[in-house]
């Protein structure tokens, strides 16, 4: 950053009194030590074309006895100024002949000085800048934006303490660039859900997971999870093994139960399909009552050609609460 240099300047304000009392540059004047009245000292006060002053400080104080004399005051006033040797507000006053002149207020210049102050980068903060956007945002071959991730501090801490389990959803909800928002959620000392992660992707394949997942996983300083849990995306697991190859990979139990009444919603035997499937899933207790009970309900309702029931059944590992908790 660039130096900053305090400078003295004279600037003139409004005269006051108080019945008894004068104010001169916020020093009180009492009788006694009044400036000068008479007529010949009156004319020394007069400022004259070219007078010289040995230093700064008996300009000023010049200045002061003047124009107490004729009734106004005057105070320093610090202005700052840059290495460029351009001042504040008040010299650019001068320099337009007067404050109508103008068309901004002071507070205006100074917004923007303070800006521009705050712009001015180091000589590698700007490479730095540059590279940190580079991690989290994913750019096209056209460089428009594609995917963004984002992660702070309290992110990185919360996962140090939280590291066991993480949830990956996709399905929160999808922006106005129908950009899908994923999030990375763990689950405190308290149950409660953490936010230890974010982002916004264009699409779900699987370039787009890896580099999310490797981006997240870059983030938390290649610490990665014990088990994650995402929904049932064939895509995504094996992006999961591709990049935590040693973490158990679970899915959401919940997105699997929803889908149901979709899957069957046209068939005859819907309430006792649904109903079936809760009761295996809840009320397993070993492989040998699932394989029962799930190969009944099978059998009952007709479903041996059910693709999507076959899928879950080979995976059953991946979702059902009994293997879940022995397996995890």
């Amino acid at each position: 950053m660039s130096d900053i240099k305090e400078e003295n300047h004279i600037v003139l304000t409004e005269s006051f009194e108080d019945n008894e009392k004068t104010f001169v540059n916020n020093e009180e004047i009492t009788k006694d030590n009044e400036y000068p009245t008479s007529e010949e000292e009156e004319s020394d006060l007069v400022p004259k074309i070219g007078m010289k002053f040995n230093e700064e400080k008996d300009i000023f104080e010049f200045y002061k006895r003047y124009t107490y004399h004729v009734g106004f005051l005057v105070k320093r006033k610090s202005s700052r100024k840059g290495d460029d040797g351009v001042l504040s507000y008040n010299s650019t006053v001068v320099e337009v002949g007067g404050y109508e002149n103008l068309t901004f207020v002071e507070k205006d210049c100074r917004n923007y000085i303070d800006q521009v102050k705050r712009l001015r980068l180091g000589e590698r903060d700007a490479a730095v800048i540059q590279a940190y956007f580079s991690k989290i945002v994913d750019l096209n071959k056209d460089d428009r934006v594609k995917n963004v991730f984002w992660a702070d501090n309290r992110y990185r801490q919360a996962f140090k303490e939280f590291d066991d389990i993480v949830t990956f959803d996709t399905t929160y909800l999808t922006n106005r660039y129908d950009m899908s928002f994923a999030l990375f959620v763990g689950v405190n000392d308290h149950r409660q859900s953490t936010l230890l992660g974010c982002g916004t992707i264009s699409n779900e394949d699987p370039r787009t997971f890896v580099w999310l997942f490797r981006t997240w996983l870059e983030c938390m300083k290649d610490q990665a999870p014990v088990g994650i849990i995402t929904g049932q995306d064939r895509t995504m697991q094996n992006d999961i093994e591709i990049v935590f190859p040693n973490t158990n990979h679970r899915w959401c139990l919940w997105h699997i139960l929803k889908k149901l009444p979709e899957k069957f919603g046209n068939n005859s035997s819907k309430a006792y399909i649904l109903s079936g499937v809760h009761k295996v899933v809840y009320e397993s207790q070993s492989p040998e009552e699932f394989e029962y009970a799930w190969n009944s309900m099978i059998e009952k309702c007709a479903l041996h050609d059910n693709d999507w029931l076959f899928g879950l059944y080979k995976e059953s590992c991946r979702w059902v609460p009994w293997f879940v908790k022995t397996n995890f």
